[in-house]
Parts: C-alpha cells; structure tokens; sequence
C-alpha cells in the first residue's frame, strides 16, 4: 500500500481520516471540521483515499457528498484501533 504518514506526529492524517468514517458517513466539509484542515487538505487525502480503495462515496445529497470506508478501509481502520495508533 502507498499510504505513508508524510511526516505528522502521532496518528496519520489519512487514518484519521478513516477512524471517523467508521463511526458514519460524512463529508468533505464535516471532516474539514473535525481534523481542523482546510477542506483542500481533506479532498486530496479522500481522493488519494479512493485511489487506493479505501473509501467511497456512500451517497450524495443535493451537492454534498458522503464518504464511508470500503471493506479494505473497514479492516485497516479497526485493525490500527487494535493495535492502538
């Protein structure tokens, strides 16, 4: 997998990512929000995200969309909480 953290301590930006999308799905702006990034930052990581099959979007409301982790996200997402990242 070509996921990297990219330098940031503790936890990387892109399993944050998926640690909340297995709570429920949310969007762009919602993930922005809670990671406090710029929603620029957030789109790139979910399009990178996608890319490697991670997540996909789970619908789409009027113009927003919703994202919800892939199986695969599923398992590496629970499996990092399990090993406590």
């Amino acid at each position: 997998m070509a996921l990297v953290d990219g330098g940031s301590v503790g936890r990387p930006f892109w399993l944050s990512l998926l640690h909340h999308l297995i709570v429920r799905p949310l969007t762009p702006t919602e993930l922005a929000s809670l990671e406090h990034k710029h929603l620029s930052s957030v789109s790139r990581e979910l399009s990178r995200l996608r890319r490697e099959g991670l997540v996909e979007c789970a619908e789409a409301v009027s113009r927003q969309k919703f994202y919800k982790p892939t199986q695969e996200g599923y398992i590496l997402a629970y499996a990092s909480l399990r090993q406590g990242r």
